[in-house]
């Protein structure tokens, strides 16, 4: 994010604007950062609405206000904000949490807490990767110039960015940008220069208004991240899909493709259709199983099964779909193909696959 501190500079020796990313010419003015000297923006850049915030700095030294997320009581023990009731203590090994640590998702990004050390409440199952307990209370994101901050309320959000419900942590916006006034934690923890592990080159924030992800091959309007060497492109939400996952289809766990694998045809485990080698996809690499991301994950991965949650005027249930027969759709009447859904508690238990099906079925726009 640019911010005001910025100062003029009539002389820049190449190099490429921070917020259009086209060469910024040694003959015409722009704007320097005066921390990071290789960061320049065109002086039209600089002054846009997105970007600037309008506050005059100059001859002013830059506030940052570095608020942390917890209090430390004591070595490894730390009383979080987002769970003031109880302490909750750094664990290195992760088979220390509880019994059942495969099950045990962190309540900031919803993903298992198996991957990384982890925070874990001394009186109860609440827990957090180390990682997220560190989140700042306080960030500014590529979008928007005033601060978002910090929230977790246990209510469901929307985020525009990557188009997904989520109730884990969350950024709140002081600005007047209603389209992006709440942000989901893992489109707020997305910085350029992003190196991805699935791509050559880093990738940049480019604002697009028809443009396909090279890894869902949906088309997108709206931000996306993008490369400049070649023509790549990532949907907020495919950048952010988990390297590797746990899935009840295998007992391994499942990596991220961006390519096919192996010489033959790869079908879907779960819907049991031909998966397209261009799209990305998770399989095992110990065995044959191969799963779509949405039957992987589907779009409720990241709300916590066995919350209940007033959406619309009905009460709905988010449940595993775990069991031997998978129920059927309520709206589309296809079997549920994803590992988390909506059960409504108010219509003889009926289920919800999908947030299109959930959209239509309660008569809700999320967008």
């Amino acid at each position: 994010m640019i911010i005001a501190s910025l100062s003029h500079i009539i002389m820049v020796v190449g190099g490429r604007c921070g917020v259009c990313r086209r060469n910024v010419s040694q003959y015409y003015g722009a704007y320097s950062c005066s921390v990071c000297p290789n960061y320049t923006v065109h002086t039209r850049c600089a002054i846009n609405n997105t970007i600037w915030n309008f506050a005059e700095l100059e001859g002013t030294h830059e506030k940052i206000e570095d608020i942390a997320p917890f209090k430390v009581v004591e070595h490894n023990l730390i009383r979080h904000f987002s769970h003031s009731e109880h302490t909750l203590r750094l664990l290195e090994d992760i088979v220390n949490i509880h019994d059942v640590y495969e099950c045990i998702q962190c309540e900031a990004c919803l993903r298992l807490v198996e991957f990384g050390p982890v925070y874990s409440c001394t009186e109860c199952y609440f827990s957090l990767h180390e990682k997220c307990a560190n989140l700042p209370m306080e960030k500014r994101l590529f979008f928007d110039p005033a601060p978002y901050t910090l929230r977790y309320d246990n209510t469901i959000i929307y985020c525009n960015l990557c188009g997904m419900l989520n109730d884990g942590f969350r950024y709140t916006s002081q600005g007047i940008r209603m389209q992006y006034h709440y942000v989901d934690v893992h489109c707020a923890s997305l910085s350029e220069p992003l190196v991805h592990n699935r791509h050559l080159h880093p990738l940049y924030f480019l604002e697009t208004n028809d443009n396909y992800c090279d890894a869902c091959k949906r088309a997108r309007a709206d931000y996306m991240l993008a490369c400049d060497t070649c023509n790549f492109s990532l949907c907020l939400y495919c950048a952010t899909l988990p390297e590797e996952i746990r899935h009840m289809s295998d007992e391994h766990p499942l990596t991220l493709y961006c390519g096919g694998k192996g010489n033959g045809k790869n079908w879907c485990d779960v819907c049991e259709v031909e998966l397209d080698p261009s799209k990305w996809f998770f399989a095992c690499s110990d065995c044959e199983v191969a799963l779509h991301v949405q039957c992987a994950l589907g779009d409720f991965s990241r709300l916590m099964p066995g919350k209940l949650y007033t959406v619309g005027e009905r009460e709905c249930e988010v449940v595993l779909n775990n069991l031997y027969t998978r129920p059927f759709c309520s709206h589309c009447r296809s079997r549920c193909k994803a590992p988390v859904i909506f059960k409504d508690n108010g219509e003889d238990n009926r289920y919800i696959c999908s947030l299109s099906c959930l959209s239509s079925y309660l008569c809700i726009d999320f967008c």
